[in-house]
């Protein structure tokens, strides 16, 4: 029904608790025209990241990269880098799904030799062809055992953390 248990009203308090502490408190904009952009007069970026929130941004995407957060309640609400790949034309392309993470994560472009580095540290597990992704993704989706899904599930936390620590993306 139309019923919500206290566990969503506990886990929905910690998400906005937290997120104001990251200086984005879901629908209380500082402002009737919203958060001011990043290129604002006086303080430019300063409001939206500063010394407290950037670490926070940090620790927050890898809570949600990690174990998740729960407010106590014992459900786990986490991002599932698996799924938000398999959601992608293309996931055993290392190139396209970095694009893709990339067109989902920043605000704006990276160089491609960025995207060259971030995909032989992460993806390619500092291989340097791109079957060694292309295998993995191959192996994950034909027998999702255990082995299988956690070489792929490493490699992509390991990706969306390094993407999501880029000053890009807390920018976007």
């Amino acid at each position: 029904g139309g019923w919500r248990s206290d566990n969503e009203y506990k886990i929905y308090n910690y998400l906005r608790t937290y997120m104001s502490q990251l200086g984005c408190e879901p629908n209380f904009p500082p402002n009737v025209a919203g958060w001011p952009a990043f290129y604002q007069e006086p303080d430019y970026y300063q409001k939206w990241i500063d010394s407290t929130t950037m670490p926070r941004r940090m620790q927050f995407m890898d809570m949600m990269l990690g174990s998740g957060f729960s407010a106590g309640t014992g459900t786990a609400i986490k991002i599932d880098p698996m799924h938000l790949a398999k959601k992608f034309y293309s996931p055993g392309d290392p190139n396209l799904l970095i694009d893709f993470f990339c067109d989902l994560l920043l605000g704006i472009g990276i160089s491609s030799t960025m995207k060259d580095n971030f995909k032989i540290v992460t993806l390619l597990s500092g291989q340097t062809q791109d079957y060694y992704w292309t295998n993995a993704w191959a192996a994950y989706i034909a027998n999702p055992n255990t082995t299988n899904t956690n070489i792929v599930r490493t490699r992509l936390v390991s990706l969306l953390t390094e993407l999501t620590h880029l000053a890009e993306h807390n920018l976007c």
